[in-house]
């Protein structure tokens, strides 16, 4: 995992911290997730120093509490949910320590507010607009645009999926793609609907740069490399 370069100045907090997010590493989080539990566990460790805590064995179900009133630096409800994830693992990892009480966890707060947000969807000129873009004499970036444009609107896959797509998840044969999601870890196979695959095809064997990386999709200046999460979204080139 990567470490940041804030941590705890009372060393008992750090070498514990150390020794959670170890654990954490060897069930296989992701390198985001690892950040994100230092992260937070360096704040809640900080914020105890800052209240002349010195021993964890000291925490109070009030202490975890104020924490998440003024202690975080999380601003949205959301955001706060993910402090609380967080810090709720590193109590449970104490309480398994034999450190704290096994009901401290239960300061954590569990609730947030509910917030409804407006699904967008496309109209179907928009969806016609996708499947017709680049179809005629198209240039390298259009070609590419329209494959990885192909593979969003009808099977779904993530932007970070999609860029991650190397050769070897295809098999062109049983017109089938299969990947490990970058987000969720989890294996997926999805069939490869014709067009979704000429797209592909065509930008393989007519307009993606010569090179020997797995990865299907490059950027299109060079030094050609795989193509990041934001040649995905319409931010990179």
């Amino acid at each position: 995992y990567v470490k940041l370069k804030a941590e705890p100045t009372n060393p008992l907090f750090a070498s514990i911290l150390e020794t959670f997010l170890k654990e954490k590493a060897k069930e296989g989080k992701v390198e985001s997730t690892m950040v994100f539990l230092h992260t937070a566990n360096v704040n809640f460790l900080k914020f105890l120093e800052n209240r002349g805590i010195k021993d964890l064995r000291e925490l109070t179900p009030q202490v975890v509490t104020l924490f998440f009133v003024v202690g975080t630096h999380a601003k949205t409800p959301s955001s706060k949910q993910a402090y609380a994830f967080r810090v709720r693992q590193f109590i449970q990892y104490l309480a398994r320590q034999k450190i704290v009480s096994d009901k401290l966890e239960y300061a954590v707060p569990t609730r947030k507010p509910r917030i409804v947000s407006i699904v967008t969807t496309l109209s179907d000129e928009q969806v016609m607009e996708v499947r017709n873009y680049g179809k005629q004499n198209p240039t390298v970036m259009e070609c590419r645009d329209r494959a990885i444009g192909l593979l969003a609107l009808r099977l779904g896959i993530r932007a970070i999926d999609i860029c991650n797509l190397k050769f070897c998840d295809i098999s062109w044969d049983d017109r089938e793609i299969t990947l490990f999601q970058r987000k969720t870890g989890k294996p997926l196979a999805l069939p490869l609907p014709t067009d979704v695959g000429n797209a592909i095809a065509t930008y393989i064997l007519e307009k993606r740069p010569r090179s020997n990386l797995p990865y299907i999709f490059l950027t299109n200046k060079r030094p050609y490399v795989q193509l990041g999460r934001s040649g995905c979204t319409g931010t990179g080139k």
